[in-house]
Parts: structure tokens; C-alpha cells; sequence
């Protein structure tokens, strides 16, 4: 291509950089795309840089490791007593509570 400008005239003015972009074509749930194109709308950007912007958050998020469950440390206990078997949330919240004056 640097030999098809030269022989055009334009000499040693033009520099070999090449910037290439890749075209391809992605299936995205309709729910997804309707939301992607409603934020682009409010934020004046493009469907295309938000896409980009996505694909660059979630390389950086595997880059950074894998995700690690949670240890929750146990007690040795067996659940609840049988005063709170089948309690509603509210009912453990409230003995939860009970005696911080909520």
C-alpha cells in the first residue's frame, strides 16, 4: 500500500502506520440491545462504544483474577432452634434487634 501512495506522487510524506478495525456481527438478546441502545441514546455516545466498553471492563475484570466465593465460617451449630424453624424474616430481624432498641 506505502508503494501504491509513491507511485501516486506523495513520496516519503506518507508514514507506514496502519490502524486496522475488525468487522464482525454479534447476537444480542432483543431486551439487551433495546437497553444498550436506550443508554447510548441518553448518554450521546454509540452503540459501538459502549460495546467496546464493555467487552475492555470485562477482560479487565478476568485479568484481575477469578472471582472467589465467600467463606462464611461456621460454628458448629445445626440452624436454628426450633423456636425459629419456619419463622418469617421478620420474626428472626425483630429477635435479632430485640435488644438494640430497634
Amino acid at each position: 500500500m506505502l508503494a501504491y501512495f509513491r507511485s501516486q506522487g506523495y513520496g516519503s510524506t506518507i508514514s507506514p502506520i496502519w490502524v486496522t478495525r475488525m468487522k464482525t456481527t454479534i447476537e444480542l438478546p432483543d431486551e439487551l440491545l433495546e437497553q444498550v441502545r436506550r443508554v447510548a441514546r441518553q448518554e450521546g455516545a454509540s452503540l459501538r462504544r459502549l460495546v467496546e466498553e464493555g467487552l475492555q471492563r470485562s477482560l479487565e475484570a478476568r485479568r484481575k483474577g477469578p472471582r472467589r466465593d465467600l467463606e462464611f465460617p461456621s460454628y458448629g451449630g445445626s440452624g436454628l432452634t426450633s423456636e425459629f424453624q419456619g419463622a418469617p424474616w421478620s420474626r428472626l430481624r425483630d429477635e435479632i434487634y430485640r435488644e438494640h432498641g430497634a
